[in-house]
């Protein structure tokens, strides 16, 4: 039995109560851009969480909120899709091409008001907002710290604090929440595991757009290398010169396949510090404040088996 399925079930259906509109094109709009849910891996952790601390995923608030933290995220992706011009997501046009620029970033605006909404009548709801605040403003200057080096060669402390900022602290939001709503079941330790796991998953995330198949993922392959997009593969060879200069990776002319083949040796050296990562939060779930039973068995689906057979050899 999934013991993800009802709790998900629960928030998607909050999703959709909140999104409702009487504006045709919005509601439109709407039904266009959810009607293929994602992996809803934030709302995953948190459920996982929940289980292991012994507080029921399924409660109105918990629930809430986790919907609120998915409207942020969704409201990331339309505008990130107008900035980088993306033409797919989720094996299907998105809402800037089946639509326009202008319905994305409405649309975007939409979804953060409503995450607002769904937090309204929260215990202690001042504490949410300006938490939630403060997660806005990181994933803006994250964005445009991001934007503003996209032509140069970044150092690897560079990336991991852009990533810190625009992945790692909607993660971060989710276990922190849960150390809001109910501080007497969970540990103010899980902010600093949230933020971690964040920075695994966007680790895991350029790795795979170079070195493993994203089929049934949410954006196909060589999407970073189309944006020239400095992340951890290209970061990682240009330090070892695999890659001879920045001008090199930024030729536009270049075929995704040849660049490839061109990357292939930094292969190695990603994993090795992605298994760093995940061994870290390995650490972290086997502590005395962390149970981590059901966190350890979803992250056989958060993890993929390259790595964690990598970790365990």
């Amino acid at each position: 039995m999934d013991i993800f399925v009802s709790p998900l079930q629960g928030i998607q259906e909050r999703l959709k109560e909140q999104l409702h509109s009487s504006v045709p094109l919005l509601q439109e709009l709407v039904d266009y851009a959810f009607e293929k849910p994602g992996k809803n891996i934030r709302s995953r952790l948190m459920i996982a969480l929940c289980y292991d601390y012994g507080f029921d995923p399924q409660k109105a608030h918990l629930q809430n909120i986790a919907a609120a933290i998915e409207l942020i995220h969704a409201a990331t992706l339309f505008h990130d899709d107008v900035i980088d011009e993306s033409a797919e997501r989720r094996h299907r046009p998105t809402v800037p091409m089946a639509y326009s620029n202008t319905c994305s970033i409405l649309l975007g605006d939409y979804c953060f008001s409503k995450a607002y909404m769904l937090l309204r009548d929260l215990p202690g709801k001042h504490d949410f907002f300006e938490k939630i605040s403060q997660t806005a403003q990181d994933l803006i200057e994250g964005e445009v710290w991001q934007y503003q080096l996209q032509s140069e060669e970044i150092t690897l402390d560079q990336y991991y604090r852009i990533i810190e900022l625009k992945t790692a602290r909607l993660f971060e939001l989710a276990t922190s929440s849960l150390c809001l709503l109910c501080p007497e079941k969970f540990p103010e330790d899980l902010t600093l595991f949230g933020r971690n796991f964040g920075i695994l998953f966007q680790l895991m995330d350029d790795y795979f757009d170079y070195f493993r198949s994203r089929e049934g993922g949410a954006k196909p392959p060589g999407k970073d290398f189309e944006e020239k997009k400095m992340t951890l593969p290209v970061i990682l060879a240009l330090g070892q010169e695999i890659i001879p200069s920045v001008q090199s990776f930024l030729d536009k002319k270049q075929d995704f396949n040849d660049f490839l083949t061109l990357l292939t040796p930094a292969e190695p050296l990603c994993r090795r510090l992605i298994t760093k990562k995940y061994g870290t939060l390995l650490q972290t779930i086997g502590s005395e404040s962390m149970t981590g039973v059901v966190m350890g068995q979803a992250f056989e689906a958060f993890i993929p088996k390259e790595i964690s057979e990598s970790y365990s050899v």
